[in-house]
């Protein structure tokens, strides 16, 4: 069956030319790639990421879940700005002592594609800004504290449009926050998130 389709592939090419031939074959597999992406002024976007993060060691042990949902407009082609909310659940176990914490985050975004308007698969980066309320409590009852604090967050990565109105994402990025009353902790941390995104518009 391969040496018949070859054999029909080399009949075709010789009929239209070589020329012709590997131009339209350029066209065929460039044709999936440059689609429909809704990234041009006046769309809206509409989605969010999660996040889930386990780690062990002999000490500690970790696990932290975070879902991100936000909404922005186009003001121009590939640029957009919105507000972006956020809640993240962090446990931290030692054997002996447990605490856990719960945090809420709103605050704006602002994001830009790199690539053409209509690829399929674009480039963005993201910025974020947010002021965040947490609540921190220790699994002995009488024990908790409460803390707020600001983060900014810049991530990257590709947005792959499964179809006319919907891209999956898989970013990476840098998340800086300041934490206050209680104390004066600065955290830096790396994260990898996987999201979702509707674009509607015209």
């Amino acid at each position: 069956m391969a040496f018949h389709d070859t054999t029909k592939v080399i009949g075709l090419s010789k009929r239209i030319g070589c020329k012709k031939f590997v131009q339209m074959l350029i066209g065929f597999l460039v044709f999936p790639v440059i689609a429909f992406s809704q990234i041009r002024k006046d769309q809206w976007l509409i989605g969010g990421n999660g996040m889930f993060t386990y780690s062990k060691s002999k000490e500690l042990t970790l696990s932290s879940w975070q879902l991100t949902p936000g909404a922005g407009y186009f003001f121009i082609d590939k640029l957009a700005a919105g507000l972006r909310g956020g809640f993240t659940s962090d446990k931290y176990d030692w054997g002996v002592d447990k605490f856990r914490f719960a945090t809420i985050t709103i605050g704006p975004f602002l994001r830009y594609y790199f690539l053409p308007l209509q690829q399929k698969v674009n480039l963005f980066a993201d910025a974020s800004f947010g002021y965040s309320w947490s609540k921190d409590k220790h699994f002995d009852p009488d024990s908790h504290w409460n803390y707020h604090f600001y983060s900014t967050t810049f991530m990257f990565g590709p947005a792959i449009f499964l179809n006319e109105h919907t891209a999956l994402e898989i970013t990476a990025g840098y998340n800086y926050l300041s934490r206050g009353p209680v104390d004066s902790t600065i955290t830096h941390r790396l994260q990898v998130g996987v999201g979702l995104q509707i674009h509607l518009g015209k």
